[in-house]
């Protein structure tokens, strides 16, 4: 976990969620998290604990490392992919 990035994480989570086509509800409940918490990560005042960078990598079927340490480029389709 060595390559671990907090802000290339936060901005890979939320461009994904962003393509994904779900509500900022749907996903903090798929993450076991409130509304105004995902605001507060969103904003970056708060960085995503590990246990929700795991499920969001889950969720979208991404490596852990591949989340946490490259930009991402997001598919045309991730919405159907999902």
């Amino acid at each position: 976990m060595s390559n671990f990035n907090r802000e290339t994480t936060r901005q890979n989570i939320f461009l994904l969620l962003h393509s994904s086509g779900l509500s900022d509800e749907q996903f903090a409940n798929f993450l076991g998290i409130s509304l105004r918490w995902l605001g507060y990560l969103k904003s970056g005042k708060y960085d995503f604990k590990i246990d929700e960078i795991e499920k969001a990598s889950l969720f979208f079927n991404l490596p852990f490392n591949t989340l946490t340490s490259k930009n991402l480029r997001v598919s045309q389709n991730l919405r159907e992919e999902l």
